[in-house]
């Protein structure tokens, strides 16, 4: 009998001694160019301080704040630093593990003989060290795994800091951006204040009718009732920004700024492969596969006997001062493989490689996503662009049309509503422009944004 399980135990050894692969593929097909442009082969790199570009010294500084002072950044900081001290704490399983132990204990005895009580004290102290042989790899793939999670941690917080200083960016062309509505309403409510006066000066001279002067006053009045929206936008807007900054309630913005900066040139793009696999969301996914990869062949290994080396050392003694004359040492190596669990450790592994096949799949979709994200940020670019044109020109048409329409108007040939109606038209167009012009920075940060490259972006203080 005897025999006959120690034949069992090796034959099911030697069945489980293959060799573990544990290195995943996940697919990597990028086409050759981007739809909407050519790819430069060995030209520009993707820029990390791409904001720079705006050539706007104050968008410069609220960066360099948000960089330091932004409290989600400061607590991925922290989550990368946990990470890093995780994944050296699974290092250690590769090495022995050496503990001390010591007691004093008392024996006291009452013979029934003698009224004397008997007893004696003995001192004991040793070290006990234990060690794991990876003979199949499980501790190592152990600390493999823990080493991609980190950086999967490394990379998500990378990529929090270029969406912090996308949203910064965002967030303050708005602000400008309604700023200079601002202004532009107070231009236009002028320019309606000017034609009220010119309208009822007319009305005193009997030269226009009570009408014109009703319609000019609901046209000064249509204007009126914009600004408060845009007043709250800005006031909002500026919160906002703060909060985005971590510097709430303090007020360090500079409202004198209401110009938005031009739109710098397109950046030339690298190929695809190269802008792609650069992202630090796709960083992240790739490690997640690995760290999947590993935990599989950790589950694989342990369906494999472990083999675990022990020694111990005991120092021991009636005396205290004679402690260390008398020793005794042991070394041990214990074996331990599993038999039978129900199928519990075959299902582990049937379900690490389902989480394997998952994650290749995300690290796809993610790669799908981000080819997307860019043709889409390039088309809304081109579109956009487009449009802007052609709201300019339509500008100047207007301007010359509403110029013809108020002499005509002075002159008797046409009612007032028509002169109304042109300014109105104009003043919408106006605001069309600037909102085109505010969307076509912002597609220009989403461009950069989806191109930025998993570098960290230097300027955080709280990340050293």
């Amino acid at each position: 009998m005897k025999y006959t399980l120690i034949s069992i135990c090796c034959l099911l050894m030697i069945s489980c001694s293959g060799k573990i692969n544990h290195n995943a593929t996940a697919p990597r097909k990028f086409p050759d160019q981007w739809q909407q442009g050519q790819s430069n082969k060995n030209t520009i790199k993707n820029q990390t301080k791409w904001w720079l570009l705006f050539n706007s010294p104050e968008l410069n500084d609220l960066i360099t704040i948000a960089l330091n002072y932004n409290q989600d950044l400061i607590a991925g900081v922290s989550r990368v630093k946990e990470s890093y001290y995780m994944s050296k704490n699974y290092h250690t399983q590769k090495m022995p593990t050496i503990n001390a132990t010591g007691n004093i204990y008392r024996n006291i005895n009452h013979p029934e003989a003698s009224h004397q009580t008997l007893g004696n004290t003995t001192y004991n102290t040793g070290l006990i060290a234990s060690w794991e042989i990876d003979l199949w790899g499980r501790v190592k793939n152990n600390a493999l795994a823990s080493d991609y999670d980190y950086q999967q941690v490394k990379y998500d917080v990378i990529g929090l800091q270029h969406s912090i200083v996308a949203e910064v960016v965002n967030t303050w062309l708005q602000l400008v951006t309604a700023r200079q509505e601002h202004i532009l309403l107070k231009q236009q409510l002028q320019t309606e204040i000017t034609a009220l006066e010119l309208i009822e000066a007319r009305f005193k001279q009997n030269i226009t009718s009570s009408l014109d002067v009703l319609k000019q006053r609901q046209s000064l009045t249509s204007v009126k009732r914009q600004i408060p929206p845009v007043l709250q936008n800005i006031k909002i807007t500026e919160n906002r920004l703060r909060t985005l900054l971590g510097t709430y309630p303090k007020d360090i913005l500079d409202s004198s700024n209401t110009t938005l900066p031009d739109l710098p040139s397109q950046p030339k793009l690298l190929l695809p492969s190269t802008v792609i696999v650069n992202r630090p969301d796709i960083k992240k996914a790739w490690f997640k596969v690995l760290a999947t990869d590993a935990r599989l062949a950790v589950a694989k290994a342990n369906r494999l006997p472990a083999l675990s080396l022990s020694a111990t050392g005991n120092f021991l003694s009636t005396e205290s001062n004679k402690i260390f004359n008398n020793w005794t040492s042991n070394l041990a190596a214990s074996l331990l493989a599993p038999i039978f669990d129900g199928g519990r450790l075959s299902n582990l592994q049937k379900a690490q490689a389902e989480r394997l096949k998952q994650s290749i799949n995300i690290y796809t979709k993610t790669v799908y996503t981000a080819l997307s994200e860019i043709e889409n940020a390039m088309i809304a670019e081109k579109y956009q662009s487009e449009y802007a044109d052609l709201i300019k020109l339509e500008i100047k048409q207007s301007r010359s049309f509403l110029k013809q329409a108020t002499q005509q108007y002075i002159n008797g040939l046409i009612d007032y509503l028509e002169v109304v109606r042109n300014r109105a038209t104009l003043n919408n167009l106006e605001r069309a422009y600037l909102i085109i012009k505010h969307q076509q920075l912002e597609a220009r940060v989403s461009l950069h944004r989806s191109i930025a490259s998993a570098t960290l972006i230097e300027g955080m203080q709280n990340a050293k």
